[in-house]
């Protein structure tokens, strides 16, 4: 069997063959995906005789692709099942849709496959030599200058761009001008110059009475995931020539309606794709493999749309697939946020950089006097000198000026690399994704600073540090390397008096309370690698002592929220408690509530909103400042609206949601699995370190940069306290 990344590479030579090479490349994913069980397709392995595995986030995209345009061709036969009928499938490569449909076909049925002359020519000789294909589509016989016809089923060699030879091969093909068509354009015609694609959308509409088309294709070019997938494409050769000109739902809605078509219903694959599919069925594709880069795959579903547009006598008959799946809620927006970007100094690439994600980190005051401070990372998937890799050293951002001023510059930051004591080279204990860092506060002086680290996965079906450790680092400056050493934490009792092994949860500090020598860390949800959803809260009580916890269940009285995990948590200020906002429940819908904990009076409180909704976010960070809760970036389901800052007054309890800044082509932003910490000593100026994500099939992306945030630009002015006063 050929090797699939050098038979792929060698068909790219022309910029047609490029876009060629997209097609081919989706037709290895989804054989790839139905070799994996994600969908039933006996026909595509004929059709592509190499194939390569997948990652299981690629399968999970194509999977929902699949999902999604078949049953918009399923229920078009269903429609038609009475009367003759035609799809044509415009640049449709090594497709098996055609195959895979045939026991749904009704006798009636003519699909039509048009692309350029050298696929055609390539696809008729697969068929000619399949005895599966065959017995479908019978022998295949020559028309020269037009293509092959065989029954019910015809290849049509022609450029797109070319509307009079299309026709004239239509109608050599016998395509009937009058039944009900279904043209399907399956992420191609966004590869054709916007000019040429509006002009065959428009020719589509003219020519056929009775019509609908249906599109699928990729939408938002602008924000971090958009621009990632645009360089993607470029680099490959083959770019998106008309996204820039429809790129949201409503400039797609337009186009079509705009050029002849009667109705057109737009939709988010994500919208469709949930709407289709009920809780087993999304379990079932969720268990295949292990699964968790749900903010790389809610992107990708978020960023491809399924266009129905039609006229004549099907009309109407999309309908009944739309009515119930909502448009996106429109969320009031206010002026992008305001913040800086700065680089760090790297002393040894070979050990990694501050360019990662799903990391832990925490704020070390180095200096006694607190003037000069460190962050800590650990863990997290990122690049060093090797390529990319769990990270499985401790990095430290040191020379951070702890000053109040906001325009302040950090440029002279420095990332240095510290040495696990008793631990070799990639024995790391602390080489896991999604871990939290937390530092510990006692109420006497220590001459080493504590980090508690928690939770964590290798991978999404093994996880990490289950007992947690502690670091003890030195509150000195390193200088350039320094040693630190672990200590597990142990406690008496069994397995049972501790949380159970998790990741995506949090850890918020709250005071000790009187003067005790210890330190209290509120552990809330997570999940397991069984995607069970943690809904527990426990208090971790460390002592003084090296490596003595006490893990206590903290079991709630009344309301609580539900289990979550990917949310956030932050400590609060004017009580003992925290805020947790947002995450994913054990239905993975991504949820839009706040929760206040009083770890005093040991109760949960829901924060009901005064005002518009806000958005659901996960994967974000938040801190408490000022009696506002500020939620930092994320992820949700929402296409065209995906979240910026929110900001919730904790005592009006009304929201506001900000625009991220205008995106640079060349560092792309993406808002999550990053983490934030302090930059002042007042907590009103945070860093946002890291962040990013496997994004689908169009590579890694990282963060280049630390972002600054001024907390100051989201307090109500004098005047506005003055008036919500009066008010």
């Amino acid at each position: 069997m050929a090797n699939v990344g050098v038979a792929e590479k060698n068909m790219v030579n022309t910029s047609e063959q490029k876009v060629q090479y997209t097609n081919d490349y989706s037709t290895v994913s989804k054989c790839s995906t139905a070799q994996y069980g994600y969908i039933k397709d006996g026909y595509i392995s004929e059709l592509m005789p190499f194939t390569n595995r997948r990652s299981p986030l690629i399968h999970m995209g194509y999977y929902v692709r699949v999902v999604v345009v078949d049953s918009v061709l399923e229920r078009f036969l269903r429609v038609t099942s009475e009367r003759p009928a035609q799809i044509i499938s415009l640049g449709a490569g090594f497709d098996s849709t055609f195959f895979r449909l045939s026991d749904n076909s009704h006798e009636g049925i003519v699909y039509y496959e048009v692309d350029f002359q050298e696929v055609v020519e390539k696809k008729a000789a697969i068929l000619d030599g399949s005895e599966l294909l065959t017995k479908l589509v019978g022998k295949l016989a020559v028309h020269p200058d037009v293509g092959f016809g065989g029954k019910n089923y015809w290849l049509l060699a022609c450029d797109l761009r070319n509307l009079s030879a299309l026709e004239e091969k239509m109608v050599h093909a016998d395509v009937d001008f009058s039944v009900p068509t279904l043209f399907l354009a399956e992420c191609s015609i966004i590869y054709m110059d916007e000019q040429s694609s509006s002009a065959l959308i428009r020719w589509a509409a003219t020519k056929f009475r009775n019509a609908t088309f249906v599109t699928y294709e990729q939408v938002y070019p602008d924000d971090g995931f958009g621009i990632v997938m645009q360089k993607h494409f470029l680099n490959q050769g083959s770019p998106l020539l008309s996204m820039q000109h429809h790129p949201n739902l409503w400039a797609q809605e337009h186009r079509y309606l705009s050029r002849d078509w009667s109705t057109c219903h737009v939709r988010s694959v994500w919208d469709v794709y949930n709407h289709l599919t009920d809780r087993n069925e999304q379990m079932r594709v969720l268990k295949i493999e292990p699964f968790d880069e749900f903010e790389e795959w809610h992107l990708k579903c978020c960023h491809y749309v399924l266009v129905v547009a039609s006229r004549g006598s099907l009309e109407n008959w999309a309908e009944g697939m739309f009515e119930n799946i909502a448009h996106p809620p429109h969320i009031p927006v206010c002026n992008p946020v305001r913040w800086t970007e700065s680089k760090v100094q790297n002393t040894d690439y070979s050990e990694g950089t501050v360019e990662r994600f799903a990391h832990g980190s925490s704020y070390v005051p180095l200096c006694r006097d607190n003037k000069i401070g460190a962050i800590l990372l650990v863990g997290g998937f990122g690049i060093c000198a090797s390529g990319h890799k769990r990270i499985d050293d401790i990095s430290v951002i040191i020379d951070l000026p702890m000053k109040e001023s906001e325009n302040e510059e950090i440029n002279s930051a420095r990332l240095v690399h510290y040495d696990i004591e008793g631990h070799g080279e990639g024995r790391s204990p602390l080489a896991s994704m999604h871990p939290t860092c937390t530092t510990l506060k006692h109420n006497k002086a220590n001459i080493m600073a504590r980090v508690l680290v928690f939770g964590g996965r290798l991978s999404p079906s093994k996880v990490a540090n289950q007992e947690g450790f502690l670091l003890h680092m030195p509150l000195t400056h390193p200088g350039s390397k320094a040693c630190v050493t672990t200590t597990k934490l142990s406690q008496p009792g069994t397995v049972w008096d501790r949380p159970r092994a998790r990741w995506r949860h949090t850890a918020v500090q709250i005071p000790p309370g009187g003067s005790q020598p210890w330190a209290r860390v509120l552990v809330y949800g997570g999940r397991s690698p069984s995607y069970e959803v943690f809904g527990d809260l426990w208090m971790l009580t460390v002592a003084a002592e090296v490596g003595r916890v006490t893990f206590k269940k903290l079991e709630p009285a009344g309301p609580h929220p539900c289990g979550r995990f990917a949310h956030s948590a932050a400590a609060l200020t004017e009580r003992i408690g925290m805020a947790v906002s947002g995450g994913m429940n054990q239905e993975f819908n991504v949820l839009g509530d706040i929760w206040l904990y009083d770890a005093v009076e040991k109760q949960w409180r829901m924060l009901q909103l005064i005002g518009p909704e806000m958005l659901p976010r996960y994967s974000h960070t938040s801190v408490v400042y000022e009696n506002l809760l500020i939620m930092v970036g994320g992820v949700n389901t929402l296409a065209g609206s995906q979240p910026g800052v929110g900001v919730v007054n904790l005592k009006s309890r009304t929201y506001t949601e900000y625009a991220l800044p205008a995106q640079d082509p060349e560092k792309p932003i993406l808002l999550h699995n990053h983490t934030m910490e302090p930059l002042t000593e007042d907590g009103s100026v945070q860093l946002i370190i890291g962040g990013g994500g496997n994004c689908f099939s169009f590579g890694t992306a990282y963060n280049h940069s630390l972002l600054k945030l001024d907390l100051e630009q989201f307090v109500p002015k004098a005047t506005d306290k003055e008036l919500s006063v009066q008010s």
